[in-house]
């Protein structure tokens, strides 16, 4: 009898602890938050399954809807929506709640009703420039040709953080891929063993003839390039630096929480801070790298020399 009133009472401790953590739980009281993306094909799609994988890991206290933008009946009510590419941010603002949008660029939220907050999945000034520092520690110089409209505000910064550190920013700009061309014919000229080489993408100033050229180039006076493509690494770059998927997601779970608790301005953009790399570990030792421990541990993607 005893033994049975003992059981009774654990079960009913057991009832009245599951009972306090579903109220305490975010999703008893939660917003319905819409995720949206578009359906393209692998390994794309894998992008943004591991955003969502990402985004729900953290969870930013919300019931989560994921929806792909396939066409087919109307979106379903929500709180807020989080968008995924452009596609999905035009959709998204279409629904009149605020929306929270992960893409590829400013261009991107040029959608009216977009967006209360954002994140570009281009990495930052630090993000691109950290493991150069890391790797090739004696570089004084990095020599970069960018267009004004899509990458002037990153090269300043850029500029900026070298500054704080004791280097210099070589930056020129170009207006088309022939300016580009010829601005690389300069900078190249003027390089020194030692130099960085930033090749920036997505501004339209750069094809495989002149990425050929760069690391042509680059190979025989020992210049350390970088760019945010990890297929350029395979050709011949230092490294690359490419989303964290996942840290993506993570990073929208929190602009959501903070943008809830008032710590976010109105449009608030931020670019991308958390970023995976990719490293050629033959054009390491062309250029006198060692890779000790440490530096092994930032690699996400090695590449072993032939």
């Amino acid at each position: 009898m005893a033994h049975r009133r003992f059981r009774e009472g654990c079960r009913a401790c057991h009832r009245a602890w599951l009972l306090c953590w579903l109220l305490a739980s975010p999703l008893a009281a939660a917003e319905r938050l819409l995720l949206l993306y578009p359906v393209v094909r692998e390994p794309y799609q894998t992008v943004y399954r591991e955003i969502v994988a990402g985004l729900a890991a953290h969870d930013p206290g919300s019931a989560l809807v994921v929806r792909p933008l396939d066409g087919g009946g109307e979106l379903p009510p929500a709180d807020a929506v989080v968008a995924l590419g452009r596609r999905a941010v035009a959709a998204a603002a279409a629904t009149g709640r605020p929306v929270f949008a992960a893409v590829a660029n400013r261009r991107d939220l040029a959608v009216p009703g977009c967006c209360r907050a954002a994140l570009l999945l281009r990495p930052s000034a630090r993000a691109y420039l950290e493991p150069l520092l890391a790797f090739f520690p004696r570089v004084s110089r990095v020599l970069v040709v960018y267009a004004e409209g899509e990458d002037g505000e990153l090269v300043r910064t850029a500029e900026q953080w070298l500054a704080a550190r004791g280097r210099r920013l070589l930056a020129l700009p170009a207006a088309d891929l022939e300016g580009a061309a010829q601005a690389w014919r300069t900078a190249l000229a003027a390089a020194r063993p030692g130099d960085g080489v930033w090749l920036l993408a997505g501004n339209g100033l750069l094809d495989m003839t002149l990425v050929d050229l760069v690391l042509d180039v680059a190979w025989e006076k020992r210049l350390a390039v970088f760019s945010a493509n990890p297929a350029l690494v395979r050709r011949g770059a230092l490294y690359a630096v490419y989303p964290d998927n996942r840290g993506v997601g993570g990073r929208l779970a929190e602009i959501l929480a903070a943008a809830e608790e008032g710590r976010l301005p109105e449009g608030h953009v931020e670019p991308l801070e958390r970023v995976q790399v990719a490293y050629n570990e033959r054009t390491g030792n062309h250029l006198g790298i060692g890779l000790t421990p440490a530096l092994r541990a930032r690699i996400d993607l090695l590449l072993a020399p032939f």
